[in-house]
């Protein structure tokens, strides 16, 4: 409305005779814009922020199309790392991977081709068809029931993310078909 008046008016009669003549579909109009923009903002400010949580980096991510050298090289990275069975023994394992990893790469280091990181315990074989939020079979990440507080750490969303990108889902015929199984306190009513 400043922009519609006159700025300081001193009597309380002009003032109100100023107010009274403002146009108010160009109010509306204005008052849209500005939505609008906030609007814009606010998701422009959205894409931003989850691109850099999803760590997505053309540069990192080597977006074209690979070589079979290069293929072959990703391919024998992903099976070299241990995927062990969900009881103590490789609970522990687990446990050391993750340790030597963000010792060689850092707490925020960035998961790349080049980087992989370890698997939980007891999931789903890696470019299966898996979930990426919980790496299990039966759905898909957009459709994963799991809540957010108990699914994979960031890392290895973008692990399974990257590899089932860049080589497909070349397990998926050889990998033992994981299941979700609800416990009561995930039931929904």
């Amino acid at each position: 409305m400043n922009e519609l008046t006159i700025p300081e008016l001193a009597e309380w009669k002009k003032f109100m005779d100023e107010i009274m003549a403002i146009d108010t579909n160009k109010l509306w109009e204005k008052m849209k814009a500005a939505q609008k923009k906030k609007d814009m903002e606010k998701a422009q400010n959205t894409y931003i922020t989850r691109l850099e949580n999803l760590q997505i980096d053309a540069v990192e991510y080597h977006i074209y199309a690979m070589s079979p050298e290069e293929w072959d090289m990703l391919r024998k990275h992903v099976e070299e790392i241990p995927h062990h069975q969900n009881n103590a023994a490789g609970r522990a394992a687990y446990k050391e991977q993750l340790k030597q990893w963000f010792a060689t790469n850092s707490q925020d280091g960035k998961v790349t081709e080049g980087t992989p990181f370890s698997l939980q315990p007891g999931s789903a074989m890696i470019c299966s068809g898996e979930c990426f939020r919980y790496e299990v079979h039966g759905h898909i990440m957009a459709e994963c029931p799991i809540p957010e507080a108990s699914q994979l750490s960031l890392q290895e969303k973008i692990q399974c993310s990257i590899t089932a990108y860049l080589l497909g889902n070349f397990n998926q015929g050889q990998a033992v078909q994981i299941a979700l199984v609800f416990e009561d306190e995930y039931v929904q009513q």
